[in-house]
């Protein structure tokens, strides 16, 4: 559109570092907070989430789920570490880990 000649731009940087954080954390959150209400070990409530959500990713491409293997464990792991203080720290720390990662991986594509 010529009104905002940088819309494309806009929309990959709104989805990649606000949108997906955001929604992917909460997806993650979600299945921890099944498995420690359900009594699991840390091991299992970092290391299931972490397999379930690289598993949607490799759904388009079958390498991506390897690629963000290390995001969603570190994540998974920051929130189960933040969870005993507060919910929120706990999903401030893994959005904040999903956003840096996705900032350094858009900083990276400008260079």
């Amino acid at each position: 559109s010529t009104l905002f000649p940088y819309t494309t731009l806009f929309r990959s940087v709104w989805t990649g570092l606000l949108l997906s954080p955001v929604l992917e954390s909460f997806l993650v959150i979600g299945f921890i907070e099944f498995l420690r209400r359900t009594k699991f070990s840390i091991a299992v409530q970092i290391a299931v989430p972490t397999l379930l959500v690289c598993g949607l990713h490799s759904a388009a491409h079958i390498v991506w789920g390897f690629i963000v293997a290390s995001l969603f464990f570190i994540g998974a792991a920051s929130y189960v570490y933040w969870r005993p203080v507060s919910f929120w720290v706990g999903t401030q720390m893994i959005i904040l880990v999903h956003f840096f990662w996705n900032a350094s991986s858009y900083l990276n594509s400008l260079a």
